[in-house]
């Protein structure tokens, strides 16, 4: 299960590696483009965020639960 956890956060850091890929051309894009042109680029990585938002938080809890389960074991064995 954590080797699992472990892959998922591995994939979500490679994620937010070509989002932050993304943004250093978005503002390359501000000088060159017109602002419509910006704006709907902007729009579009903010989409993709809170996409990304959405899978995470639930992953989140999912995480927190498994640690406090492991460390109520951990205590119930002592």
């Amino acid at each position: 299960l954590y080797l699992l956890l472990n892959t998922i956060v591995d994939k979500y850091d490679d994620v937010l590696h070509n989002v932050n890929g993304q943004l250093e051309k978005i503002e390359e894009q501000l000088v060159k483009s017109t602002f419509q042109e910006s704006l709907e680029v902007i729009y579009g990585v903010k989409r993709e965020m809170l996409l990304y938002r959405g899978f995470i938080y639930p992953l989140k809890e999912i995480v927190i639960k498994l640690q406090t389960d492991k460390l109520n074991l951990q205590q119930n064995l002592s």
